[in-house]
């Protein structure tokens, strides 16, 4: 196994730990906790990525440009069968995603 291996087994658990204390924030409902947490879980998030020799600041651009054209995908294909995409439910709206994923 690769040392990348390891180092990503040593954060997944460390995100883990992170994740439950967000979701316990979220339970609570107080803003400054859920704000604290999931700023403790992006930044374990980016120190794994300088540990992995990944450029955070670039891969997070990389999946906002994603995103972005996927999001226009779907507008693409909500047009071109006259759907307006605020009549139609998360499970309708996935299921287009799902298509554009797929095609891209």
């Amino acid at each position: 196994m690769t040392f990348q291996f390891f180092i990503f087994q040593f954060f997944l658990c460390h995100h883990e730990e992170e994740f439950q204390e967000l979701e316990e924030a979220l339970e609570s409902g107080i803003e400054m906790d859920i704000e604290e947490e999931f700023g403790d879980l992006m930044f374990s998030m980016v120190n794994m990525a300088r540990h992995l020799k990944i450029d955070a600041d670039h891969s997070l651009n990389q999946a906002n440009n994603k995103f972005i054209n996927r999001f226009m995908g779907v507008e693409s294909i909500c047009k071109s069968r006259n759907l307006e995409m605020k009549d139609m439910t998360l499970e309708q709206l996935d299921e287009i995603w799902d298509e554009v994923k797929r095609s891209s």
